[in-house]
């Protein structure tokens, strides 16, 4: 009797795993971008991908940026007298912005890309459904943009 009760729970278990793993993960969406920017000779590029999960399981935002060209030394972000990075108006950096609202509005990240602040492949997790990538590459008075949206 005990090994008969053992069998039935280790096949409904087995089962609801096969029933998790199945209807949990959804299609996978991702954008790569790079944009270039001739003031001087540098480029902006990266990517995004988001999993949307159902259930119990928090959406996955992964992304990474980074700046190249021969000119990308000259992407430097400002620094104050305590070692903070920052973006002055003449600062040559890539701006990486996700958000679930508009694009200006409920970030889950901002990121500046320059030589020395690179964005990794990094990971945010969270309830979200759909997701709002905005980009600009440049100084804050002279700068490409573009902007997406990646959803289930």
């Amino acid at each position: 009797m005990n090994i008969r009760i053992r069998k039935i729970s280790s096949i409904i278990m087995l089962a609801l795993a096969v029933f998790f793993t199945t209807k949990v993960v959804k299609a996978d969406e991702s954008k790569t971008w790079n944009i270039e920017h001739k003031v001087v000779d540098m480029y902006f590029y990266g990517g995004v991908t988001f999993s949307e999960r159902s259930g119990w399981f928090k959406s996955v935002i992964t992304y990474y940026g980074n700046i190249g060209g021969p000119d990308k030394g000259l992407s430097l972000l400002s620094c104050d007298s305590f070692n903070n990075l920052y973006r002055k108006p003449n600062d040559e950096v890539g701006t990486l912005m996700i958000s679930t609202k508009n694009y200006h509005n409920g970030n889950c990240v901002r990121n500046y890309v320059a030589r020395n602040n690179i964005i990794h492949t990094s990971e945010y997790k969270d309830y979200l459904s759909k997701i709002n990538v905005d980009l600009q590459f440049g100084t804050t008075t002279s700068y490409k943009s573009q902007s997406f949206t990646l959803d289930d």
